[in-house]
């Protein structure tokens, strides 16, 4: 990569999100934590609606739509890089109709119906793993991504359209996340844009041992790590720090490198 790591910015419109869940719940206060974070530098700013932590109760398709369209519409015109973290094709198709062109999929684009949207929008999907294995097996999942790419190639998705995320958090254990962390340029080498998702996450806290709040410098050691493996984009609930810390890192490789 030519510059840094770049950064995705985390915005849950959400009440019950693991790290920051109601404190955006309303359009105008999530339309302006997006706004913050582009100034602050993120590339990609996330909207979600839905929350993908364990245990977390799912919600209609209406209620995602209530959560999620209005902030879509506040930030149209400010045209910021946007995408839309959901499972579900009536939810990306809103967002892709309002210039969203970024689904993040956790389910990996398991939904034919969201496969074929993404692809008539000629849109990028974010494919992420998160898939149990009964024994975590770096070769095991390389052969999943390389499923899931595969799957949204047969789609219509344009291969430079298709995004992987090697899902940390999800449906993986301590020992998986840890060993996924040091598979990072295995994925790289799959040849698509990676992305990854360790902001505040538990194999995090339980590494250091700490709590969400006081998580942050673990999770930046994360980041530096995966700008070191090749990856291209982190998703980071605190912008400005990632920001720092990546190009930082980026400017101290390079001298050395030189």
């Amino acid at each position: 990569m030519s510059g840094p790591t770049r950064v995705m910015g985390i915005v849950n419109v959400t009440p019950d999100s693991f790290s920051d869940g109601g404190r955006y719940a309303t359009a105008a206060r999530a339309a302006e934590r997006a706004r913050t974070m582009a100034m602050q530098g993120a590339h990609v700013i996330d909207i979600g609606g839905e929350s993908t932590r364990p245990g977390a109760t799912p919600i209609s398709v209406e209620e995602e739509l209530r959560r999620v369209v209005p902030v879509l519409d506040a930030l149209m015109p400010d045209r910021l890089c946007l995408s839309i973290d959901t499972t579900k094709a009536e939810v990306a198709r809103a967002a892709l109709e309002r210039g969203v062109r970024i689904v993040n999929d956790v389910h990996g684009g398991a939904d034919a119906q969201m496969r074929a949207l993404v692809a008539s929008y000629d849109a990028t999907i974010i494919v992420m793993h998160a898939l149990p294995m009964d024994v975590w097996s770096t070769t095991e999942h390389i052969a999943h991504m390389r499923t899931l790419i595969a799957r949204a190639k047969s789609s219509g998705i344009r291969g430079e359209r298709i995004w992987i995320d090697p899902g940390f958090g999800f449906a993986k254990d301590q020992t998986a996340n840890i060993a996924l962390m040091r598979s990072l340029r295995a994925i790289v080498a799959l040849g698509h844009t990676v992305v990854i998702g360790t902001s505040r996450k538990r194999f995090v806290r339980e590494t250091v041992g700490t709590t969400i709040e006081g998580a942050l410098a673990a999770t930046l050691a994360t980041a530096v790590i995966a700008q070191q493996c090749g990856v291209h984009f982190v998703r980071v609930h605190d912008v400005t720090e990632h920001v720092h810390a990546l190009k930082m890192a980026h400017v101290l490789c390079a001298e050395e490198d030189a």
